[in-house]
C-alpha cells in the first residue's frame, strides 16, 4: 500500500480529502500535516509516495515545500491544489517537480483521476525498480559464475585468454592488478555443499580483506585473498587462526587450512594449488584444525622398523586370537607412535591401515 501525505492549513480541507480517499476505497495510507514545516518533518521520517499540498500556507507554503522535496532528492508524486485565482502559482509549480494540480473546490471525478494517475505512476516506478534490480542481480550472478569458472579453470591449469568483452572485475585478474593468496579450507565432514552460504557470511563478518570464494567440493573450499602487495606470513597466520576460531565458534565446525604462496598471474594458480594439495598428504594424523603453509615443506618422517614392527605384530596377534580389546589398544599405540615420530604422508598411513584391514577380513573364524 502506498502512503499519501495531505498538507493544508485548513483542517476541513485536509480531512475532506482524507474522507474522499476512504469513501472511494483508494488503497492509500493517509498522513496529515497543517503546514509545510510539519510536512517536511514527516517526509524526513517516513517513506511518502504521494504528496498533496495547498499552495498558500503559513510558515512554509506549498512551492517552498516542493523545492525542499527536490533538494532532498525524494522520489515523490507531488500534487498541488489551490483556488482559481492562484492558478498562476500552480502553473509555475508545474515547471518544476510537480506532477499535477487540482483546483478548489475539489471536483470528485477530477480528484479521483489525478490521484489514480499518481498511484499508477508509483506502480510504474516500482515495476521499473524491480526490473532494474532483476537485471543487476542477473548480471551479478553471471559475473560470479564467470569469475568462479575462470578461477576453477586456473586451478586446473586451463589457460585464461584475455577477451575484449571481459568485465573490469574479470580483467583485474588477467591484468595482474593485485596479488592473490589462496587459502584452502578442508573439512572432514560433508559441509560446504549444504552450508556454503553460512560459511561465506562468516567470512564476510570476520575478514577485513577483499576476497573471492569458490566451493571445490563438499569437503573443501578455496578463498582468494586480494591485496595490492603480498601479505606478510605472520598476518596470514593470524588471519588463518581467526577463520579457524570463528568457524569452530559460530558453525561448530573444525577445519584445517593450507595457505598458498602469493601469486599475481592466473597461470601461477595451478602450480600454487598443486603445492597446497601436496601439503594435504601430511594431514592424515594431524588435528583437523591445523594451519599449514604450502611454502614450508617438511621431510616425511622416517621410522625405526625395530620399534614399529613389534607394534604391528602385536596388532596382528590380537586380531588372530580375536582379542579385540588388545587390538584396539595396540592400534591406538601404533597411531601414537606415528604421531610422535613426525609427519607421515597419507599414502603410507593408508597402507598400514589397509594391511590391518586385510588381517581383519582374512583372519580365520573360530
Amino acid at each position: 500500500m502506498y502512503r499519501i501525505l495531505i498538507v493544508d492549513d485548513e483542517r476541513i480541507e485536509r480531512e475532506g480529502i482524507q474522507q474522499l480517499i476512504q469513501e472511494h476505497h483508494l488503497e492509500l495510507e493517509t498522513l496529515l500535516a497543517a503546514n509545510g514545516e510539519i510536512a517536511l518533518e514527516i517526509l524526513q521520517k517516513h517513506k511518502i509516495d504521494i504528496l498533496i499540498t495547498d499552495i498558500k500556507m503559513p510558515f512554509m507554503d506549498g512551492l517552498e515545500l516542493s523545492e525542499k522535496v527536490s533538494s532532498l532528492g525524494l522520489d515523490i508524486e507531488m500534487i498541488i491544489f489551490s483556488a482559481y485565482h492562484e492558478f498562476e502559482y500552480a502553473r509555475r509549480a508545474l515547471r518544476t517537480n510537480i506532477s499535477n494540480y487540482l483546483l478548489k473546490p475539489v471536483h470528485i471525478p477530477e480528484f479521483l483521476s489525478v490521484v489514480s494517475e499518481a498511484i499508477q505512476a508509483c506502480e510504474d516506478k516500482a515495476a521499473e525498480k524491480m526490473r532494474n534490480e532483476q537485471l543487476v542481480e542477473g548480471y551479478n550472478r553471471g559475473l560470479l559464475y564467470e569469475k568462479e569458472k575462470m578461477l576453477l579453470d586456473s586451478l586446473n591449469g586451463v589457460k585464461i585468454n584475455t577477451e575484449a568483452w571481459m568485465s573490469p572485475e574479470l580483467l583485474e585478474y588477467v591484468q595482474h592488478k593485485h596479488w592473490l593468496h589462496m587459502i584452502l579450507v578442508d573439512c572432514r565432514r560433508k559441509f560446504f555443499d549444504i552450508h556454503n552460504d553460512e560459511f561465506i557470511r562468516l567470512l564476510h563478518d570476520n575478514l577485513s580483506y577483499a576476497f573471492d570464494y569458490v566451493n571445490l567440493s563438499e569437503h573443501q573450499s578455496m578463498l582468494f585473498i586480494k591485496h595490492p602487495r603480498p601479505i606478510p606470513k605472520e598476518t596470514l597466520r593470524m588471519l588463518g587462526d581467526q577463520i579457524i576460531r570463528a568457524t569452530a565458534g559460530s558453525l561448530e565446525l573444525n577445519v584445517g587450512l593450507v595457505i598458498g604462496r602469493a601469486v599475481n598471474q592466473p597461470a601461477q594458480l595451478y602450480d600454487a594449488y598443486t603445492e597446497m594439495e601436496q601439503m594435504l598428504e601430511f594431514k592424515f594424523f594431524m588435528d583437523e584444525y591445523t594451519l599449514l603453509f604450502a611454502d614450508e615443506p617438511f621431510e616425511q618422517a622416517g621410522f625405526d622398523e625395530i620399534e614399529l614392527n613389534p607394534i604391528l605384530d602385536k596388532v596382528y596377534q590380537c586380531l588372530e586370537y580375536n582379542d579385540f580389546t588388545g587390538a584396539k589398544y595396540s592400534i591406538e599405540l601404533l597411531f601414537t607412535y606415528l604421531r610422535t615420530k613426525g609427519q607421515f604422508s597419507s599414502l603410507y598411513t593408508k597402507f598400514i591401515c589397509s594391511e590391518i584391514m586385510k588381517k581383519v577380513v582374512t583372519r580365520e573364524k573360530p
